[in-house]
């Protein structure tokens, strides 16, 4: 097995990496054991590793963060990085804030300092699972399609 990297010499962007898969590790972990179909805990950890329960989860720690903290966050803020089309860019950038600042804690062996960041951002996340839209969704498309003409020109029943 080969020894984690040095925290201090990873870019941001490494470490937002290993954030991510540390803090759905951490969402998936609190999930195991709850009366949730698997639907369900499926939906509510996609709720809590979104980018926007991420930027919320983020201006909850901030208060409590260091100022060595403050600037690696500052600095991962400040990446350039290519948002998915459902996400607006300054809230995907706060996200890998915070999945920076997470996986520096866990690359650094700070479990203690992860775990209080953990118990503030799990204060901030949200209720329930993540509204699922695909009806929504279905009856636009269905909409769609009886507004269209069809092959011939006439609109479809």
């Amino acid at each position: 097995m080969s020894t984690s990297p040095d925290p201090d010499r990873l870019h941001p962007r490494e470490l937002a990496y290993l954030g991510d898969a540390v803090f759905e590790l951490h969402v998936r972990e609190q999930l195991l054991g709850t009366p949730l179909s698997s639907s369900d805990r499926h939906r509510m950890a996609v709720a809590r590793v979104r980018a926007e329960a991420q930027a919320a989860a983020l201006a909850a720690v901030e208060p409590a963060l260091s100022d060595f903290e403050r600037d690696l966050v500052r600095r991962a803020r400040n990446l350039k990085v290519s948002a998915p089309r459902s996400v607006d860019q300054d809230t995907y950038r706060l996200a890998t804030a915070l999945e920076a600042l997470v996986g520096y804690l866990h690359a650094s062996g700070r479990t203690e300092r992860l775990e209080q960041i953990f118990a503030i951002a799990d204060r901030a996340a949200p209720a329930g699972p993540y509204p699922d839209h695909r009806a929504d969704r279905q009856a636009d498309h269905q909409a769609a399609r009886q507004r269209s003409p069809g092959i011939d020109g006439a609109r479809r029943a």
